[in-house]
């Protein structure tokens, strides 16, 4: 594959994997230095928002590199892109998850009723995606 038509750039599942763990890892320096250099009630909303995104990125940093190689030795005859897509859903899902849960406990609004709703919500999002993959593999086996 040609990029640019001079560069010549083919990026392998290790490649990806190695750059997810120090996106990660900055992301988590990062998101220690706002804990460690600023307070939460004289900053503004751009350091809370900074906070936030840090934190999405490295649990789904986190969460992609556990899901991928738990499926990984779990399944290692699978094909490792399949693997590698389904890992990143579902992380970007439980990220979103866990941030949500800690800006509601942010802002005094997380109560037992918004977290089973959030759970809820993330299961079935899931579940259409399943459900969804599943419909699109029994199309093509006909």
């Amino acid at each position: 594959m040609e990029l640019c038509g001079c560069l010549s750039v083919i990026m392998t599942i290790r490649t990806f994997l190695l750059g997810i763990a120090a996106g990660s890892i900055a992301c988590i320096l990062v998101w220690l230095a706002i804990i460690i250099f600023t307070s939460p009630y004289e900053s503004g909303w751009v350091i809370l928002a900074l906070f936030y995104f840090s934190l999405f990125l490295w649990l789904a940093g986190i969460f992609i590199l556990g899901g991928f190689f738990a499926r990984y030795f779990l399944r290692p005859d699978a094909m490792p892109y399949a693997l590698l897509a389904i890992a990143i859903r579902q992380a970007i899902i439980l990220a979103i998850v866990a941030v949500a849960l800690l800006a509601l406990k942010g802002v005094k609004a997380l109560t037992w009723v918004n977290g089973i709703f959030l759970v809820v919500a993330a299961i079935f999002i899931e579940s259409y995606f399943l459900s969804n993959n599943n419909e699109q593999r029994s199309h093509r086996n006909r």
